[in-house]
């Protein structure tokens, strides 16, 4: 190959070496929008602690509240107080579980982003990586265009490198895919299992709720019943404690059914993660590939062009044997 055709290639090569660095320069920005976003989302999450926390301050003051004004008698007006406190406790309660559920969301998205972000760095590194050796390969392919010696040995070494190459990256991918496959069925396995368990605490938290009603409903019949003051207040006691037993069951089953669906979002963002890393491997590949096929092509027409250099130096040998040959004719003629 002339040394025009050469500086050409190697020209071209830049240019494709200038557009990878435009591309990674385009990837770590994104990077940065990603941890700004992610920075963002913690900030919210902090929010909602604080209103969380806040909100259970008051369901507790609310909760003392209601077990004074209920140590203070069982008379009508005392029952009407009661009975307000304990809408005023269910109402915080609602609102607890509402601001706890934009918390478990914000959990959830910031693992996400957090996994994202951890695979973008392990793509752009890869892609640092594959970019070295396109670079090495370069430089190693202009060197050994030297001589036809080095060529042919740059050559062989080249089609076995690619092949042994393409061979990891295949068994890469389909490593990747039944991984892939596997984190699918643990998936499918753990949300079965959580929606199995979220099915049972909820018939659980029926049942308490139907008892609780029974408990409101008893309490109602036996405070109009004409039993003495004491026998009502020691039935309000055993109520009360009925009532504070059931609701420890409810905060503890409220808890278990959290964790469950905590445990459902974290395997489904693993799922994605895994999905997604196997879409950029086999992207890798096909990158890999078409690099290999252009390499080939490029040794290929090298090889044509020394063989024509080799047809030159031949007919030049045999012209030059000629002229000796008729040199010496005429020299014996001299």
């Amino acid at each position: 190959m002339s040394i025009s055709g050469l500086q050409e290639e190697k020209l071209h090569l830049l240019s494709e070496l200038s557009m990878e660095k435009e591309l990674h320069s385009e990837t770590i920005g994104r990077l940065e929008r990603e941890r700004e976003a992610v920075a963002a989302t913690t900030a919210s999450l902090e929010a909602e602690r604080e209103r969380v926390t806040f909100l259970e301050a008051e369901l507790e003051a609310t909760q003392v509240a209601l077990l004074r004004r209920q140590r203070k008698g069982g008379d009508a007006e005392g029952g009407e107080q009661v009975s307000r406190l304990e809408a005023e406790v269910q109402r915080l309660r609602a609102e607890l579980a509402a601001a706890a559920s934009p918390s478990t969301n914000d959990r959830t998205e910031l693992l996400s982003a957090r996994r994202q972000l951890a695979a973008s760095e392990e793509t752009v590194a890869a892609l640092q990586v594959q970019l070295a050796d396109f670079i090495a390969q370069a430089e190693a392919a202009q060197e050994s265009r030297a001589t036809y010696d080095d060529l042919g040995l740059s050559e062989s070494t080249l089609g076995l490198s690619q092949s042994q190459s393409a061979s990891d990256l295949r068994a890469k991918l389909a490593a990747a895919d039944a991984r892939a496959d596997r984190l699918q069925l643990e998936m499918d396995s753990v949300k079965q299992a959580a929606h199995n368990r979220v099915a049972e605490l909820q018939e659980q938290l029926r049942q308490s709720d139907a008892q609780l009603q029974a408990a409101r409903s008893d309490a109602a019949a036996r405070s109009t019943s004409a039993d003495s003051h004491a026998q009502q207040q020691e039935e309000l006691n055993v109520l009360r404690s009925e009532l504070s037993s059931l609701r420890e069951t409810l905060r503890s089953r409220d808890a278990q059914l959290a964790e469950a669906r905590a445990a459902v979002a974290s395997a489904e963002a693993d799922v994605r993660a895994a999905q997604q890393a196997t879409a950029a491997q086999a992207q890798a590949a096909a990158e890999h590939k078409a690099a290999a096929d252009k390499a080939r092509a490029e040794l290929s027409l090298a090889a044509a062009s020394l063989n024509e250099v080799d047809e030159a130096r031949e007919r030049d040998r045999v012209t030059i044997a000629q002229a000796t040959a008729r040199a010496d004719r005429a020299a014996a003629e001299v």
